[in-house]
């Protein structure tokens, strides 16, 4: 009963159009002088603001959601980090020098990592660090010897700029330090504090035995003081008989938030082919927000992600820019999506399972649609502000450079679109605030944003196309904007009405738990369907 009535909510649609480009801004962020000087002193061009590593989020809480770039580094020179603030009156990001940071080690800002992690009000940032990849022996003198891993960076806001320090100074008996190479912010236990999470899969001195963790998590009292827990304990439920250290490496294991449980994605165990590559087989492990007598999260399931090879045949997965969770059709259950990829050949693709870890990627994509050339990952947003998450493909995709590769969900399959930029990097940014998202590309050189016309890219109706709501997901209040007044009824996912009233220009959701919800908007004649998302 439950799926009949969420699929009742579904709007028809039609298929086959296609995304236009409405206008480019050439000039999308601003340097200070500072900034410029600043790099340019360390040989670095101005005016390039990275490639993927960007986390978009309201850093100063003025409503406007702001750019958290890498903007210049090499291996033999700290990295430089800025903060592109929104200005409203010029309409683009510009950076405050005041907040520019310094990374010892190759910095990765591949997820959202900002928050208040000391309870002082203001918006710190954690900076995960990779390994030193420049030529063996010519490491920066901040590198122990014999090793090429930093700590992971804490930057703590004190309202002029940052106070920074390592995460954790801990090392092993020739002086390295553990791997931090990759991060997560997130309440894993349901306290209502914020943690740093490591998932090295425990790659940390006093974790013994090895492997037996699968993330650290780090809390930051008021004094900015940080002590650090081993979470998630990892045992053999699917039998792997031959558990290495290389098995659970350090940017194996991905983290995510999904209907008030965490989800961990991670390597379950490897296995020799006959020409000479590796197949991987993932595994995935859902814990409660709550911890048992021990001070673990409690799990609630766990599954091996189970591939079917008549569909395609990847023997290894991408371990960032990947692993997402969402109920893609609105019927209750939610799908797992992922990128895939080959270690010996070249190629990626998109694949799609069901909660029971179940490969379901040929029920979402017309053969051949999710395959591609790049294996660095996605994000996946509402670009088109539906309710449905969307796909845009973090670099070039197809085989002409100028492709941007992104896909719309139409609540049955993912439909590829293509939009011909000039940039190899994506990343996808509301930067009016009206709920659709733009496409902010970035070279070797410059940056553009493209602002897009989704209206016609799936026929929704004019009807649906008029609605703008936005944000999403927000924490107190949806704003929607439409030529009438409309009836809002929302309901939550087992089709129990929870809000029914008439709105001219927002909801007030404050008094609903975290979650995502069905919102059906009728002007008395049309009905549109939307899911909400409440943090």
């Amino acid at each position: 009963m439950k799926k009949l009535i969420l699929l009742l909510f579904i709007p028809l649609v039609s298929f086959g159009q296609e995304i236009t480009i409405v206008s480019v801004e050439d000039e999308p962020v601003i340097f200070s002088e500072e900034t410029i000087d600043f790099i340019n002193g360390y040989g670095f061009s101005e005016g390039n603001i990275g490639d993927s590593q960007k986390i978009y989020v309201d850093f100063d809480n003025d409503g406007n959601k702001d750019i958290i770039s890498m903007i210049a580094g090499d291996p033999y020179n700290p990295f430089t980090l800025c903060i592109f603030l929104w200005d409203e009156s010029q309409g683009k990001y510009i950076d405050n020098h005041e907040y520019l940071m310094l990374t010892q080690g190759e910095s990765m800002l591949f997820n959202n990592t900002v928050a208040d992690f000391n309870s002082d009000g203001l918006n710190d940032i954690y900076v995960a660090i990779e390994n030193y990849h420049g030529e063996p022996g010519q490491e920066p003198d901040y590198y122990p010897e014999n090793s090429y891993y930093m700590p992971g960076h804490l930057f703590l806001n004190n309202g002029q700029g940052f106070d920074s320090q390592f995460i954790d100074d801990s090392t092993y008996g020739d002086g390295s330090y553990p791997k931090f190479s990759d991060g997560y912010v997130l309440d894993i236990d349901g306290d209502g504090i914020i943690e740093i999470i490591n998932p090295s899969i425990n790659d940390h001195p006093e974790n013994t035995p090895l492997n037996s963790y699968l993330v650290t998590s780090y809390e930051v009292n008021s004094n900015n003081e940080i002590s650090y827990s081993f979470l998630m304990p990892w045992e053999d439920t699917f039998g792997a008989q031959d558990i290495n250290d290389d098995t659970f490496n350090v940017r194996a294991g991905i983290v995510r938030d999904y209907n008030n449980r965490t989800y961990i994605q991670y390597v379950g165990f490897q296995e020799d082919l006959a020409n000479g590559c590796k197949r991987y087989h993932p595994e995935v492990s859902i814990y409660e927000k709550e911890l048992d007598a021990n001070g673990q999260p409690i799990l609630y399931n766990k599954f091996r992600l189970e591939r079917n090879e008549e569909i395609q045949n990847f023997n290894s997965f991408v371990s960032r820019d990947s692993f997402y969770i969402d109920d893609l059709d609105n019927d209750g259950s939610e799908e797992i999506i992922i990128q895939m990829t080959n270690d010996c050949e070249m190629g990626a693709g998109l694949a799609v399972f069901d909660n029971e870890g179940n490969e379901i990627t040929d029920l979402w994509f017309e053969d051949g649609d999710n395959m591609g050339n790049s294996a660095n990952g996605f994000h996946f947003v509402d670009l088109n502000n539906d309710g449905k998450k969307d796909i845009i493909m973090v670099s070039n995709y197809n085989d002409n450079y100028n492709d941007t590769v992104l896909y719309l969900n139409n609540g049955e399959k993912f439909e590829k679109k293509i939009v011909e930029t000039d940039h190899q990097w994506n990343f996808p940014v509301d930067s009016n605030g009206d709920g659709y998202y733009e496409i902010m590309t970035s070279s070797s050189s410059d940056s553009k944003l493209y602002f897009l016309d989704y209206s016609n890219a799936l026929g929704i109706s004019d009807f649906q196309t008029g609605i703008k709501i936005y944000p999403n997901p927000s924490f107190d209040y949806i704003n929607i904007s439409a030529d009438s007044n409309l009836e809002a009824i929302l309901y939550d996912f087992l089709g129990k009405e929870l809000i029914r009233e008439n709105v001219t220009d927002k909801l007030d959701i404050s008094s609903l738990e975290k979650g995502t919800y069905i919102l059906n908007l009728s002007d008395g004649i049309n009905t549109s369907t939307h899911k909400i998302i409440k943090e």
